[in-house]
């Protein structure tokens, strides 16, 4: 969520077209960076097995 404020505030606040447009892509690359990390389960399960 962070990041997401972060880049539309540098978005908003940047005057120059081309800067916007960079800042646009480099949201993107990050944000699709970020969803292609895999998530693993917890090691430990909720029970033990005996």
């Amino acid at each position: 969520m962070l990041i997401v404020a972060s880049f539309s505030i540098s978005i908003f606040v940047v005057k120059p077209l081309w800067l916007k447009l960079m800042l646009l892509t480099l949201f993107v690359a990050t944000f699709t960076f970020f969803l292609r990390i895999p998530v693993k389960p917890p090691v430990a399960e909720h029970h033990e097995n005996h």
